[in-house]
C-alpha cells in the first residue's frame, strides 16, 4: 500500500468520524443509513417501536414511523443534505398520520433551513439527540388511529414473516 492510499484511507476514516457528509466524499445513502442507526437506536432506548419505510394508507412512505406503549404515532423524516429536503416538500402530507413529527438530520445539516414548528433530531451512525421536541398537535381522529395501529401491525408481522424465510 502506498503513502498516497494510507492517507486516502486515513483522510476517509477521520471524515466518517466528524460526520463530514456530501462534499467530503460520503454519499447521501451512507448519510441517511447512518442517521437511520442512530434514530432507531435512540427510538428503542425510548421504549418506542419503530419501523423504517412505513406506507400511510395515501400510499406515501415515512422514512421512519415510531409508536409509543400508549398507542402515539411519531414520523421522522431523514433528509441527507440540504437538496434532499429542499426538494421533498411532502413531508407535510405526513402531519395529518402521526402526533408527532421531526426531521432527523446529520451533526452537518444547516439547521436554519429547517421549520420551526417541526422537531429535530440530530442523528449519526452510534446515537442521536432531540435537537428541538416536535410540537404537540391535535390528537389524531380514533378511527385514523385505528387504521394506522392495523396498518403497522400488519406490515411489522408481514416484515418479520418475510424475515424469516417463512413461506
Amino acid at each position: 500500500m502506498s503513502n498516497s492510499d494510507d492517507f486516502d484511507a486515513l483522510a476517509s476514516a477521520t471524515q466518517t468520524k466528524l460526520g463530514l457528509g456530501v462534499g467530503y466524499g460520503v454519499s447521501r445513502v451512507d448519510i441517511t443509513s447512518r442517521i437511520l442507526k442512530g434514530v432507531i437506536g435512540h427510538f428503542h432506548a425510548l421504549g418506542w417501536s419503530v419501523l423504517p419505510e412505513f406506507t400511510l394508507p395515501t400510499g406515501r412512505r415515512v422514512d421512519v414511523m415510531g409508536l409509543s406503549t400508549k398507542g402515539q404515532f411519531w414520523a421522522i423524516e431523514i433528509k441527507s443534505c440540504l437538496d434532499d429536503y429542499r426538494v421533498d416538500q411532502k413531508w407535510q402530507e405526513y402531519l395529518g398520520f402521526c402526533d408527532r413529527f421531526s426531521f432527523a438530520v446529520d451533526p452537518d445539516f444547516p439547521l436554519p433551513q429547517l421549520p420551526s414548528d417541526v422537531g429535530v433530531i440530530l442523528a449519526d451512525n452510534f446515537e442521536a439527540f432531540e435537537m428541538r421536541p416536535p410540537k404537540s398537535t391535535d390528537p389524531l381522529p380514533s378511527a385514523r388511529r385505528r387504521a394506522l395501529l392495523m396498518k403497522y401491525a400488519t406490515n411489522a408481522a408481514d416484515r418479520l414473516v418475510r424475515e424469516r424465510s417463512v413461506l
